[in-house]
């Protein structure tokens, strides 16, 4: 027991000996200081560069087309419209003419021009004739105006599958030629 009792003894001395009692005895302010040579200059920070998450975001364009409906065929159904840029999305408005009284006309937007059409790549509103003949609708789609005018599309009003107006969106392209 007395063993075990000196051991403890030792162990407690030992812990008391620790750094905080060895203080510099000979430090002074005038010892601390960092030595620079002198041609060092003054630290220059880097120049900022944008981060990618804080650079600006280009805007979608907010472009108004005009558009004209023209007959295909032997329909008599025509009209007019506009193709403008919402953000990301664009919305179409047509106002048809002409058309056959209380009937309803499926729209769409598809790849091609109005000679030679493609496919579907929206579904418009349909336009409901009134009893003069004329209707109207607007259809917001998930598409960005600079897809629809980057590549030949058109707009498409007909019934019963087939196609009776059509307008060409303006093609960037045909800008471009003058």
């Amino acid at each position: 027991m007395r063993l075990r009792m000196g051991v403890a003894a030792a162990l407690l001395v030992l812990a008391a000996c620790g750094d905080e009692d060895r203080t510099q005895t000979d430090y002074t302010p005038s010892n601390d200081h960092a030595r620079t040579s002198s041609d060092d200059g003054a630290a220059r920070p880097a120049p900022a560069a944008p981060v990618p998450d804080t650079l600006p975001v280009k805007a979608p364009p907010q472009d108004t087309l005009p558009i004209t409906l023209s007959p295909l065929g032997r329909a008599t159904a025509r009209g007019t419209g506009q193709v403008a840029a919402s953000g990301k999305a664009t919305v179409v408005r047509v106002m048809l003419t002409r058309t056959a009284r209380g009937q309803t006309y499926e729209g769409a937007i598809r790849r091609g021009v109005c000679t030679a059409m493609g496919a579907s790549i929206a579904s418009l509103f349909p336009v409901s004739a009134d009893s003069l003949g004329s209707g109207q609708a607007a259809s917001d789609v998930s598409v960005p105006i600079d897809s629809l005018t980057g590549a030949p599309h058109v707009v498409v009003y007909g019934r019963g599958g087939r196609p009776e107006a059509c307008a060409a969106i303006p093609f960037a392209a045909d800008s471009a030629r003058g």
